[in-house]
């Protein structure tokens, strides 16, 4: 088998200069030989031997000086003369072998159209031209910056030659993400250390200022993972960042679409819904967004669209809390047949300007329309719901008949979503009533209890507080009632509720309109016992004077609300105030509000739904990008279901199989959710980070960091290897030259000695 050698001289005329210069100390070894007349002298006959041996000895000696001197000037003159070798073939680890750790950017950005292909493709032309490009004995390590369906780094194939590896480029695919690129350079480390070769990172992206420059602790991992690159391979492999962007970067993203005011979307009735955009462009946007709803059959419903116009640019500086955002409302009629699970979305359809990034044009939201809120009333006597009446012409509440306490134990709470306990005489709740109202609780109900001059102090402490040794609150009421029996009035001097110290949904209008939601006066209120007082993070609104007026605790998956007062005039003069009734209003939707993270997160978060305690099976039909459909037998009941694995933006519709059969076909019956992904609105910030900004940012730490825009110029000529063979012959030239100047030393001593 031939192997190819190449040799090529960058100054061949001080190679011949330096072989001519051989002949010198030929030369000067011939012109100081020795010349002798022979005279023989039979007295010295017995020295002849000796003499013989010791000028063999001689001529040895000065014959490996000779080739050292010779050796010494020739490869002098070639290190001069800067040869260079390619002998990528002589052996598997030539000079021309690479370990090369390639990583494809494959967050959602890559998604991004330049001249109406994606940038994603971009990047795997050039790492194909790359991969092309590297000699054959190198070593590939292709990883994608993001999975998919998961936001780590993945390895694609490792220690691979260049054409395994090109041949895996065709699957990649986008994950419809952000980066964790500390994550991505730990792991392109950690690969490095098991191939051999001149160790690189090349890494193909689009560059995403929101990625390479995120600032805070996300900047400082980053830098920390390159630092660690560089001291883990020792001699501090370089990292070639390769861009593949180009062009404008204009965008309008809709970042936002949500429930107004965060309330609850009840069948019959009307839900108000928000959108908003950002344009990351470069000029005034205009277009339409549209607002759909889901079908059964998984299709869409066209239902509104607003036109907007002159959508404001986001200046290049500016941060993600400083968007220029363009809001849009929109009315939605809720239907009693729309009752259960409910996706929406809407679109922007821009006009003629386009748009490079298609996959933020649209956002989905996934509510539960449910039935009205049912109460269940647990009173003493008439007066305690007066003030309540009004409410019962509302829609979404319906109250069901008033019971009395000691009928509690007895009751079916099955349906019920409130328990109202309107100033209800306490001694008459017995244990087993206790039980089970906390029971009702921490499995997902709610309990609402005005408390008032029945509430005795040592009766509601005994059934409804409980501490636990570490300090925790276990019971209904994360507090205890002050001794006495009475309430403390003052009808010359009442108290009113301070407004400003309000928060939270239960006073979502008195914040915004304190003078229209002024306290009505305030004559009795139960006062709480002082060591049982430290409550802030379970008060959300004080009377004037400091006592707690509300409180809310939350119990398992359920919720208590507690009210000091009663609203009647036993405690409360209604001169005309309609704080009551609208906090009643609020405290109905904010009783049974679902949180709506649970059910509508971004891309790679995780999906939880709670479960019916004989739940069997779940099956989820998700987005096709994301995967198709998941079956999973429930082995875990009383645990929520999480799904984990969103790995698309969509819709993800989730079906509960139970055991239990239902009341009207006895076949196991089946639970609905629907469940909203989307994109994390910063992928769509297609701003880039300049070479000098990132040289600046990563410049500490000895990271070799370079930047390019071709291929050929983020990987040099492996054959050009002139300067290391030129300082390695040097090198050579330097140690002969010792060595010449040690056998000179030490053979003249030896001639000495024998002489002697």
């Amino acid at each position: 088998m031939t192997l190819p050698l190449l040799f090529a001289l960058a100054h061949p005329g001080l190679m011949w200069t330096g072989l001519a210069l051989v002949s010198v100390p030929i030369l000067i070894h011939l012109f100081f030989r020795r010349r002798h007349r022979v005279v023989r002298w039979a007295a010295m006959e017995f020295l002849l031997a000796a003499l013989r041996k010791q000028k063999r000895r001689m001529e040895v000696e000065n014959l490996i000086l000779l080739l050292v001197r010779i050796a010494l000037i020739a490869l002098l003159g070639l290190a001069l003369a800067r040869p260079a070798v390619e002998a990528s073939s002589f052996n598997a680890m030539g000079v021309g072998a690479r370990a090369v750790a390639l990583v494809i950017d494959t967050s959602a950005s890559m998604g991004a159209l330049l001249n109406g292909r994606p940038m994603l493709d971009r990047a795997r032309e050039r790492a194909s031209k790359t991969l092309l490009d590297l000699p054959e004995e190198s070593r590939v390590t292709l990883l994608v910056s993001r999975g998919d369906g998961s936001g780590a780094p993945q390895v694609l194939v490792e220690s691979a030659t260049p054409a395994d590896a090109r041949a895996r480029l065709g699957g990649i695919t986008l994950a419809y993400g952000p980066n964790d690129l500390a994550s991505v350079f730990r792991l392109a480390g950690r690969k490095l250390k098991t191939m051999r070769g001149r160790a690189m990172v090349l890494f193909l992206s689009d560059l995403q200022r929101r990625d390479w420059l995120p600032g805070g602790a996300r900047h400082d991992d980053l830098h920390g993972a390159l630092r660690q690159l560089a001291t883990d391979e020792g001699q501090s492999p370089p990292v070639v960042l390769l861009d593949v962007n180009g062009g404008d970067f204009n965008n309008v993203v809709v970042t936002d679409l949500v429930i107004d005011e965060g309330l609850e979307a009840f069948a019959p009735s009307v839900l108000g819904l928000s959108a908003a955009v950002v344009n990351f462009g470069t000029a005034p946007a205009s277009g339409r967004i549209a607002l759909f709803v889901g079908r059964a059959d998984g299709g869409w419903e066209r239902k509104q669209s607003v036109e907007v116009k002159d959508i404001v640019p986001t200046l290049a500086s500016a941060t993600a809390a400083e968007f220029a955002r363009k809001e849009v409302q929109f009315h939605l009629p809720i239907r009693k047949e729309d009752e259960g699970p409910l996706p929406i979305k809407v679109l922007f359809e821009p006009d003629s300007t386009g748009d490079r990034l298609e996959s933020d044009n649209q956002r989905f939201l996934a509510i539960h329309a449910r039935p009205p809120v049912r109460f269940l009333p647990v009173r003493n006597y008439e007066g305690a719901l007066n003030v309540l009446r009004d409410m019962e012409t509302i829609e979404v509440i319906e109250f069901e008949q008033a019971i009395y306490p000691n009928d509690l134990s007895d009751e079916d709470l099955t349906g019920i979503d409130v328990v109202l306990w309107a100033d209800a005489n306490i001694h008459d709740l017995d244990a087993e009533g206790a039980t089970k109202l906390e029971k009702f609780v921490r499995g997902g109900g709610a309990f609402l209890a005005y408390l008032g001059t029945e509430a005795r102090p040592d009766k509601v402490n005994a059934a409804f507080f409980k501490e636990y040794r570490d300090g925790s609150f276990q019971g209904l009421f994360p507090f205890m009632l002050a001794d006495g029996n009475n309430m403390p009035i003052d009808d010359e001097n009442p108290t009113h509720i301070d407004i400003e110290s309000a928060r939270g949904p239960l006073f979502r209008e008195m914040a915004e309109s304190p003078g229209l939601f002024y306290s009505p006066d305030i004559i009795g209120f139960r006062a709480l016992r002082k060591d049982t007082q430290d409550l802030d993070a379970y008060v959300k609104a004080r009377y004037v004077n400091g006592e707690p007026a509300v409180l809310v605790h939350r119990l398992g998956r359920g919720l208590v609300v507690a009210v000091t007062t009663t609203p009647d005039e036993r405690a409360i003069r209604l001169n005309g105030s309609i704080l009551p009734a609208a906090f009643f209003f609020n405290a109905a939707h904010f009783l049974v509000e679902q949180d709506p993270r649970l059910r509508n997160v971004l891309v790679g978060e995780t999906i939880v739904v709670s479960l019916p305690p004989s739940a069997k099976e779940i099956i989820v039909e998700q987005p096709e990008r994301a995967g198709g459909t998941i079956r999973e037998p429930i082995t875990e009941p009383d645990a929520p279901y999480r799904l984990s694995s969103t790995g698309a933006p969509g819709i993800y519709r989730i079906a509960i199989k139970s055991a239990a059969a239902s009341a009207t076909s006895g076949l196991p019956s089946e639970k609905r959710h629907v469940a909203a992904v989307n994109l994390h609105p910063s992928e769509s910030d297609l701003r880039r980070a300049g070479a000098s900004e990132l040289e600046q940012a990563y410049r500490a730490g000895g990271v070799k960091l370079m930047f390019s825009s071709d291929v050929e110029e983020a990987l040099p000529e492996a054959t050009d290897t002139t300067g290391e063979l030129a300082r390695t012959l040097l090198g050579i030239v330097v140690a002969l030259l010792g060595v010449e100047l040690f056998l000179a030393w030490y053979f003249g001593n030896r001639r000495k000695a024998g002489s002697a």
